[in-house]
């Protein structure tokens, strides 16, 4: 059976991200998303930790800062972990594989609201090759 693991996001970012380099020197961000949900009339704020990988996380250093409103597209992830005291834990995270800034700050460059990662474009097909 095939499944889907994707999760569309919009919030505002509630840190500013923070960029750390692996050993091979892949760069990986991260940062918290504030998420607005409703459940029973009222509203509530859900804060989604983020990670963002390669090229698009050095974006992400320079251009998102608190209170930036964007746009996250990714895959849901759970791992699990032994923290220093041995104790297993669980982290529940958004791996991001495009954003996108929502909001125009002054200072942001034009460039700055195209952060999203490269996708395909799909062509325009004639009125008479429409499948349905």
């Amino acid at each position: 059976m095939a499944g889907l693991n994707k999760i569309i996001l919009v919030g505002t970012v509630l840190n500013d991200a923070e960029t750390h380099f692996a050993v091979e020197g892949t760069a990986r961000a991260n940062f918290k998303l504030g998420v607005k949900t409703f459940s029973s009339g009222a509203a509530s704020l859900m804060n989604v930790d983020i990670v963002v990988w390669g090229k698009l996380a050095e974006s992400c250093a320079k251009l998102l800062k608190a209170g930036r409103m964007v746009l996250v597209e990714g895959a849901l992830r759970i791992r699990s972990f032994e923290d220093q005291s041995g104790s297993r834990k669980w982290a529940t995270e958004v791996s991001a594989g495009s954003l996108q800034l929502l909001d125009q700050k002054a200072t942001a460059a034009p460039q700055a609201t195209a952060v999203a990662a490269a996708e395909e474009e799909v062509p325009d097909l004639p009125e008479g090759d429409l499948p349905f």
